[in-house]
């Protein structure tokens, strides 16, 4: 995965900072369950209703459950 400035950016840190925009930065890594990098590039979080709905509000967001 390249940045948007063409350096390689690690998936799962890519995960963690945009979880980090949503969640209590104490809590960051423990919310994140799995990240996905294979067939597509994405991940699982355990998130409270709040943390969907500001994480919903982003325009990197697909789909919750």
């Amino acid at each position: 995965m390249r940045n948007l400035d063409g350096k390689h950016k690690l998936p799962s840190s890519h995960h963690i900072n945009i979880l980090q925009e949503v969640v209590d930065i104490s809590l960051v890594r423990q919310s994140l369950v799995r990240s996905y990098t294979r067939s597509f590039n994405g991940f699982a979080a355990y998130l409270t209703p709040q943390e969907q709905e500001k994480l919903s509000g982003k325009f990197y967001f697909l789909l919750h459950f």
